[in-house]
């Protein structure tokens, strides 16, 4: 099936074969109107309005006709590139010209990337190089501490500004994220500033689905694509740095077993190192975009760009371009239905604004539907008299094709050949006694004609349905249909690998984040299947028996509506596998990130006077005599001399304060109440303290990197800090101390603060995941809120509870702590470094929380390369004596401690809370190496620091003076 009036290209043509074919009597029309659309590229604001018949006018910011290029104007531009006996910048520029003015009939990305994009929002991740020292310093965000100050996570306005920033990257998003959509508009943009002359660079855009690793290389693959489009070489054109290349679907890659996959990432990974690891302003870019990391498994090395949800002013923005005056009404049916979690995935929005009807305001209500009623519009545009039977024939033909496509799982674009012969001539309707005629070639053209279908490649006679999200629709349908018949063999589709036996190596770069387990390639089949089954709860459980993070998934982005039970029995579930040491840590974290969108029973916030609250799980901690610090061996000094100190009994938080603990003291108002704060604390809060963040610290650093010239060359070789982190600190070493000092109190301006420095950051603001960027001042905010919540219901329930001999529900204390804490001789507070090391130890003074040996699968730091925070409680094999959890690894972790030289003492000025100085951390984290994570280990930060590796927990323990 091809396009009308288009010209079959072989062999060497020259540009008098190409106009003749078209009846055109001089090349020299063509060239001039090419310098018309020139011209007029350059021009600012120009609209590009396509005419059914293939041609192209171009209208100014007013509507007026600026000009009328008929359409065997526009094929001469696609031809025209292949001409041999036209010089190549004629070649280069006809080919940009037809990418300009090409008008595709139906891919949903393609129009909206045309009439209907708007920017997205994304973060960038990537690790920071010299390049970033070059006027861009003051976007930069410090992770870490020390040497490990590398991962920077940068706010865009646009993720297509990133494609100006790096040579090549990843643009990371869920699916009906847009990323389809960036890259088609990037082709558009480019091609208009290359005929502009804005911009040196020529967009080739690559569609993977095609690719076949067993076949050829990505050098093969990309040089055929190119020869394909302009007569002109593919490797000179990326040498000279005129290539912008932007690869879409490296998850719609065809199926392969897991250890060809790595290699076939290896490939790419070289591929791009060759061509698009120059990062001067005259490179070639490369961008390659990809379903998010739950479904990505071809981790290349490279920076990422992860699109965010939609913001309620884009929705707002989108739906007054596409309903105009109706954009109204529709905001409020999204609003009065709930629908905004849908709404804030751009495919979903496109589709409601289609579905849209003012008349009842009525709408799909989760995402399985969405896509039912959008597949049946789409049919039923074209085809309004057809017989709703012959309808649901057809679609129900679709449906069989789009199970068999994800069960090849060989890709996701076939020749119009294997789809016709995948296309069933019969299907059976319920309630109807004989099958129903779907003639394969009448479906097809339907499908096509109706924008179900897209054709991929003219040239090859290729197609694929229009979204991914459309060929997984129509296989829910037949996964429904198999499941009411009873079919036992379809859990296996979405059973994923679990335990250590079953996962594989996870591939990448050896400073890629670790991934989460496999994706089954069935993950959205199942939960579009969720919202469109009538018997949610069993399809839950279903899944729920083989796939507990699916199960979950199904309800939070199939939106099942199931009863309170499945829901409980999907969080309990989630929970076990969090907490369960056998499984792999890939599945126990995608576990607790799961969970923490589903809902973590152990969050649930307690009611009190007014007050909300979560009360921590407080693990009793006996005292005893403390042995502190280490050997002479161990690496660092200022854990000497090895001494011992008195340790009264007291009270620990078996995890870290979480993101939904330290919610309620913003939500309580602990902000704009000064009684939380210390003096000084306060003053910081407001903005009026001379120190701001971590400079001194950093500058400290700086001056120990100095004092050591070898130091960084010696920590990278021992693998404990990245090539770019090492590249960071030593061009930070190489300035001037007033220049480093500017350049660091830049990036930490004086300003008031109303919530921790990352809170807004969807890596780290996970529910369960440890709340992080906090300085000491709001740590100890938090707690002497929290202390007055939990003493006033130990007050409370004292006189109603403990004086009936009755238990207590205070965080599970016994009666006579509640005592204390009602008379308020035991308070609820930050730890002492010297009760944080003797609970992390136990007396044993075990060198690690669980034992003498280290081992990455019980603590989240550096070796375990999760980069990142995790869930609390997902490394359960690291529990401490005392049964805490995390204290090895995730977060660094306040104590009320002043930093001072050994040995302990508790009554010599340290444990002041309005003294000065430097506060000790302890347990390491999340990027920091084993050596770090030690019980004995100690660091120490201003009370100003705040990073994406610091965090808290508290104890219940006597009053300090």
């Amino acid at each position: 099936m091809t396009s009308t009036g288009s010209v079959p290209v072989q062999g060497n043509l020259t540009a008098r074969d190409i106009i003749t074919g078209l009846k055109i009597d001089k090349v020299e029309i063509v060239l001039t109107s090419l310098d018309d659309l020139a011209r007029l590229a350059g021009q600012g604001e120009v609209k590009f309005k396509p005419h059914p018949d293939g041609g192209l006018e171009l209208l100014s910011g007013d509507g007026q006709s600026l000009l009328a290029l008929p359409s065997h104007l526009v094929q001469a531009f696609c031809r025209l590139p292949q001409a041999a006996d036209l010089s190549l910048d004629h070649r280069y520029r006809c080919y940009a010209a037809w990418l300009l003015a090409y008008q595709p009939l139906n891919p949903p990305a393609a129009v909206a990337a045309r009439d209907w994009y708007i920017p997205l929002t994304g973060h960038l991740s990537w690790d920071w190089d010299d390049e970033g020292l070059q006027g861009h310093l003051c976007e930069l965000t410090w992770v870490g501490d020390g040497a490990q100050r590398q991962l920077k996570r940068e706010r865009l306005a646009d993720v297509t500004e990133a494609i100006h920033k790096h040579p090549a990257f990843v643009l990371l998003g869920a699916p009906g994220s847009g990323k389809s959509t960036v890259l088609r508009r990037l082709v558009r943009t480019a091609a208009q500033a290359y005929l502009a002359g804005h911009s040196p660079r020529l967009p080739l855009f690559l569609e993977l689905g095609s690719y076949h690793w067993e076949r050829h290389t990505p050098l093969d693959f990309a040089q055929a694509e190119w020869a394909a489009q302009v007569a002109a070489d593919f490797v000179s054109l990326a040498r000279q740095g005129r290539l912008l290349l932007l690869a879409d679907g490296l998850n719609e890659m065809p199926y392969l077993p897991p250890q060809p996959a790595s290699e076939r990432a290896d490939d790419w990974r070289r591929f791009v190192a060759q061509f698009f690891a120059e990062a001067a302003p005259g490179s070639s870019r490369a961008m390659l975009a990809s379903r998010d990391q739950g479904d990505y498994e071809q981790p290349l090395g490279l920076p990422r760009v992860e699109i965010e949800p939609l913001q309620p002013e884009q929705i707002e923005h989108f739906a007054a371009i596409r309903l105009g005056s109706q954009a109204a009404p529709f905001l409020k049916a999204v609003e009065r239905l709930d629908l905004w979690p849908l709404a804030r995935v751009p495919i979903s929005l496109f589709f409601l604004t289609q579905l849209f009807r003012p008349a009842s305001g009525d709408l799909p209500a989760n995402k399985g539907q969405l896509f039912k009623a959008y597949a049946t519009l789409l049919w039923q545009q074209l085809y309004p008299k057809a017989p709703n039977s012959e309808r649901e024939a057809h679609l129900t033909a679709l449906a069989e094709l789009g199970y068999a496509m994800q069960e090849r799982g060989e890709s996701t674009i076939l020749p119009a050949a294997d789809i016709l012969a995948l296309l069933p001539p019969q299907v059976r309707l319920p309630k109807q006694p004989r099958p129903a005629e779907t003639p394969p070639e009448l479906v097809f053209e339907r499908a096509w004609r109706s924008g179900l279908l897209g054709q991929v490649s003219e040239r090859d006679d290729t197609y694929k349905f229009s979204h991914q999200l459309l060929q997984e629709h129509f296989a829910a349908r037949v996964l429904l249909t198999r499941w009411n018949d009873g079919d036992p063999a379809l859990a296996e589709l979405w059973r994923a690998p679990r335990t250590p036996a079953e996962m594989p190596a996870p591939g990448g770069g050896e400073w890629d984040p670790l991934p989460l387990p496999p994706p089954t390639r069935w993950e959205q089949a199942a939960i579009l299947a969720a919202g469109m089954t009538d018997r949610p709860d069993a399809w839950v459980q279903a899944v729920l028996a083989v796939n507990p993070a699916l199960a979950g998934r199904c309800l939070v982005e199939g939106g099942a509506e199931v009863g309170p039970e499945t829901r409980a029995a999907v969080a309990a579930a989630l929970l076990a596998d969090l907490t369960n040491p056998t499984l792999h840590r890939r599945a126990r974290l995608q576990a607790g990130r799961t969970l923490a969108v589903v809902g973590d029973p152990r969050l649930q916030p307690v009611d009190s006077n007014g007050a909300q609250f979560i009360l921590p799980d407080l693990l009793p901690v006996p005292g005893g005599t403390a042995t502190l610090g280490s050997a002479a061996a161990e690496p660092f000094g200022d854990e000497q001399p090895v001494h011992t100190v008195e340790i009264a009994p007291f009270y620990l938080a078996r995890c870290p304060v979480t993101n939904a603990e330290y919610r309620c003291f913003m939500l309580a108002g602990g902000y704009i109440t000064e009684r939380y704060w210390t003096p000084t604390g306060w003053q910081w809060r407001s903005g009026q303290l001379a120190e701001s963040g971590p400079v001194e610290d950093i500058m400290e650093q700086r001056q120990t990197i100095l004092a050591n010239p070898g130091l960084l060359e010696q920590l990278f070789q021992e693998g404990r800090l990245t090539p770019q982190a090492r590249d960071t600190w030593q061009a930070l070493a190489n300035m001037s101390e007033e220049e480093a000092r500017r350049q660091v109190s830049a990036w930490y301006p004086l300003k008031t603060h109303e919530q921790p420095y990352y809170w807004d950051d969807p890596a780290y603001n996970g529910d369960n995941q440890p709340v992080v960027g906090v300085t000491w001042y709001e740590a100890m905010a938090y707690c002497e809120w929290l202390n007055e919540q939990v003493s006033a219901e130990a007050r409370r329930r004292g006189g109603e509870e403990v004086n009936g001999g009755r238990p207590s529900a205070v965080g599970g204390l016994p009666d006579e702590v509640i005592a204390e804490l009602a008379a308020g001789t035991w308070q609820l507070r930050l730890p002492t470094e010297a009760e944080w090391e003797w609970a992390a130890g136990g007396p044993a003074h075990l060198p690690y929380p669980w034992g003498s040996e280290f081992d990455s699968d019980q603590a989240n730091t550096l070796e375990g390369r999760v980069l990142g925070t995790s869930p609390v409680g997902a490394y359960p094999a690291g529990a401490a004596p005392c049964g805490a959890l995390d204290m090895a690894g995730n977060v660094w972790e306040w104590t009320r401690s002043l930093y001072r030289p050994y040995p302990y003492r508790l009554d010599d000025g340290r444990e002041d809370p309005l003294a000065g100085g430097q506060r000790t951390l302890r347990g390491g984290a999340w990027y920091d190496d084993r050596g770090y994570a030690r019980v004995s280990s100690r660091n120490r930060v201003h009370p100003v620091n705040f990073d994406l590796n610091i965090g808290f927990r508290v104890v219940v323990a006597p009053i300090l003076s």
